[in-house]
């Protein structure tokens, strides 16, 4: 710049022109600029910020909005699918653990251990699995076992029973025996490997053990043992009943509620 009286060139640092001496004008005029300039970005600035951090804000929870909703959202799918997703999960387990299922149950099998082969397939949740067709009429028969066996169990302790009565009992029973002789049928079923000769035989033996318990707990004669397995469910029940009565077996149940 250039002194006005002068025109000396003056640096912008020279309050006065060292030429002529004078005062140098442009000093004054630059450093209201700079001060108004100055105030300026400092207003700028603080604007600046005071949007960003209400932007941040926003942003902050317009983000965790949005993560709560997608979290629901994928609970909302689980919850949905739940069904799919055990039987997914189970289906791998399974297949990882195939072989030992049933070796488990062959063993079962073998020993004649009806309570617990129903206990382990249910258990694993391979009673109606897809990949063990061929035990479905044995897992059925076993199941029937356990119910005639729990039943059985009530009646002989009728006086702590608090939910149902001898009657009830008895056409719970007349119900399962009759179910169990539908399932041990060779005809129920045109699949050959549910009736193989080594489930037949299981099968068989099961029903034999099942007559043999009701002959003793209810008294019957080897006859009557032997026409349960030919009788209408109801005749079976009214029969069971019966028997009860003749045996001083009494409980009307209900006491829980």
């Amino acid at each position: 710049m250039k002194c006005n009286y002068c025109g000396y060139n003056l640096e912008i640092e020279d309050v006065y022109c060292p030429h002529c001496g004078k005062k140098n004008e442009h000093v004054e005029k630059h450093a209201a600029d700079m001060a108004k300039y100055d105030s300026e970005f400092k207003k700028t600035k603080a604007e600046v910020l005071s949007n960003s951090k209400r932007f941040n804000g926003i942003t902050s929870r317009i983000a965790i909005l949005c993560g709560m909703v997608a979290l629901v959202a994928i609970m909302g799918l689980m919850v949905a699918n739940k069904w799919e997703i055990r039987d997914w999960a189970n289906d791998r387990k399974i297949s990882k653990n195939a072989a030992t299922y049933r070796q488990q149950i062959d063993k079962y099998e073998a020993d004649r251990d009806y309570m617990r082969l129903a206990k382990y397939m249910q258990y694993h949740r391979i009673g109606y699995h897809r990949d063990f067709d061929e035990y479905y009429d044995l897992y059925e028969a076993s199941e029937k076992y356990v119910s005639i066996y729990e039943n059985v169990m009530r009646l002989n302790n009728i006086e702590n029973e608090k939910y149902y009565s001898v009657s009830d009992i008895c056409h719970s029973l007349g119900g399962y025996i009759i179910y169990l002789d539908e399932i041990v049928r060779v005809d129920r079923y045109d699949k050959e490997n549910m009736h193989s000769e080594k489930h037949q035989a299981y099968m068989e033996d099961l029903k034999k053990d099942v007559q043999d318990l009701v002959q003793v707990y209810f008294e019957l004669s080897d006859e009557e043992a032997a026409g349960i397995w030919t009788m209408k469910e109801a005749r079976l029940s009214v029969l069971l009943e019966d028997r009860c009565e003749e045996l001083g077996i009494e409980g009307d149940g209900y006491e829980g509620y």
